[in-house]
This record gives C-alpha cells, structure tokens and sequence, in this order.
C-alpha cells in the first residue's frame, strides 16, 4: 500500500531525482519478493503525476527529464496503476476498512493516513517516498480509531511494516519469507483436502503445482474464496446450460470470456489438462489482483473444472 503522506515537496530537484530511483529501485525488489502490484488511495491516483516535487519540478516532469534513465521512467509507468487500496473482492479487508479512521502525527500535525491504515487492514506493508526522516523507519505507528458492529468505538495506536528503500524492505525478509511459506502450507493443505473444501469442483492436473507456486498467503486467501464461490454455484447448477450471468450475479465475482481477438492470438496458452490428462481449450475465468482462475463448465455433466490458477495471461491488450 502506498503511502500519500509521503507525496510532499522537497529541498532540490537533485534530491527529487534520487527519491524517486530509490523508489522505483525498492518497489522493484519489493516485486522480486512476491509484491505483484503497488496499491494507491484515489486521491493520490488521480493528482500523482501533477504532483510537485519541487518547485516547477512535477513527477510527470521527471518523466520526460533526459538526465533520469529511461528504464526508471519506464518502469515507474508500470509501477503506479489504477488498483484501490481495498479492492471490491477483499470483502472482509473493506468492511473493516470502511470502519475505521487512521491518523499519523507529523511534525505536530495530524493526517488521515489512508494508505499505512489499508496496510494494516490489509495486513501487508506500506511503501513511502523517503521525503521524512519518519518514512526512513522499518515500522511506522499510526492511530486506529474503530466503531465495531455493536457501534462500540475503539482508539488505539497500530504498527505498520514500512519501507521506502531496498535496505529498509530487506529488513522484512523474515516476516515476507514466513507469508511465503504459511502460503505454500495452505496449497498443500488445500490440495490434499480438495474435495473436503470444495466437493463440487473438478481439478486439472496441473493445478497443483500452480497453487505451490503462488507468492504471499493474503493472495492464497483470494483464490481459496474464488474456489468456495465456483463450489458453491457448481452446487446449485443442476440443469440447463450454463450461465455466466448467474454466475456473476450469485457469486458477485469479475467472471468473464475472452474477446475472439485474443482467443484468435492467444488460444494455444488457454489449453489446460483436465483431471485425465486431456487438453481442453478454457475461456471463463474469474480476475482478481494480477491473478487468473479459468475454469471449463460442462454442460453435460453440470460440473465445473478448474484447469489454471495464476498470473494473468497474455491478452490482445496485455501482453
């Protein structure tokens, strides 16, 4: 999660430079380690690349800046994107979030803190532009003030995992390598017990070693809900043929087809073994993240396969 207090000027347009290699060069570490994406309050989204830096010195200014290497520009284009700090499919995450307030004192001055509180909601870590000797901390205190269901309210002070540099980001090796393996333990749990959880779906063979290969448990969480969701329609659909609006209205997931222009490119990358070993051609999937889970209904037998789960796949606009 990114945090917008850290969206502020600075002394030189030197420093505005160094700031944003560092950020560009953290955010991509933070990817090696299993990071997919950098999550920004709308707000921030909307004025990010009007934003001043220094004076007559705005971000998109350092875009076009011909003494900043084009790949740092290039890959700070990739970096910011359009996602929400709590997207629609985190459905616990929001309503906590929607909740809550958080605040953060600087220099005597208090802040809505939106993105270190999606941080601590979302349980994962906040990353700054290091423009404050605050956002050159490992952890970073805010207050968290709540109303629960039972409308009692709550003020207390969290912390946050927090970096704004490679240096500070590997100081959480053990925490994130420790998500790792609580993800890898949940795949393995949930591939021995498959048909316990979800007695409804069919698994293609490869699904197994795709689940072991998925990153940080918060994303595992998403997939297991994905899966609960199909179980639960697959359940339910009896007779006639399938439906992809009946899907989508009973689950509320973002389900959908391929365009023909991609099934024209691409179809060869959208074959998946089934549970026999057999390729079928796979359309449907559900999206959530940068992750994909395609699954072949059949309209015969009224089960549901599922044959892949992973990063996105190559589309005729995304490749």
């Amino acid at each position: 999660m990114f945090n917008e207090l850290s969206l502020v000027q600075v002394n030189s347009i030197l420093a505005a430079r160094s700031i944003l290699e560092t950020f560009v060069k953290s955010s991509i570490k933070a990817k090696e380690f299993g990071f997919t994406e950098i999550r920004l309050h709308e707000n921030s989204l909307q004025n990010m690349y009007q934003l001043s830096l220094f004076e007559n010195y705005r971000i998109d200014n350092w875009l076009k800046d011909k003494e900043v290497n084009s790949d740092l520009q290039d890959r700070f284009r990739e970096i910011i994107t359009s996602s929400p700090l709590i997207s629609k499919e985190d459905i616990v995450d929001i309503e906590l979030f929607e909740r809550s307030e958080f605040y953060k004192t600087i220099d005597i001055t208090q802040y809505n803190a939106f993105g270190l509180g999606a941080a601590y909601v979302y349980g994962t870590l906040a990353n700054s532009l290091n423009t404050h000797q605050e956002w050159l901390k490992s952890f970073v205190n805010i207050q968290h003030y709540s109303i629960s269901n039972d409308e009692i309210e709550n003020t207390c002070e969290v912390e946050i995992l927090h970096f704004s540099s490679d240096k500070i980001l590997e100081t959480h090796l053990p925490w994130i390598e420790n998500e790792q393996k609580e993800s890898l333990r949940k795949s393995i749990d949930l591939w021995i017990k498959k048909e316990e959880y979800f007695p409804n779906i069919i698994f293609g063979v490869d699904v197994e070693i795709q689940l072991k290969r998925i990153g940080l448990s918060k994303k595992f969480d998403q997939i297991f809900l994905c899966f609960k969701k199909l179980d639960a329609y697959a359940k339910t659909w009896n007779e006639g043929g399938f439906s992809l609006n009946d899907l989508k209205s009973q689950t509320l997931m973002d389900v959908s087809g391929e365009s023909e222009t991609t099934m024209n490119k691409f179809s060869v990358e959208r074959k998946f073994r089934l549970s026999n070993g057999i390729k079928e051609q796979f359309e449907f999937h559900a999206k959530f993240l940068d992750m994909r889970i395609y699954f072949l209904p059949n309209e015969k037998t009224h089960n549901i396969t599922v044959g892949y789960v992973g990063k996105h796949l190559r589309t005729s606009l995304y490749c």
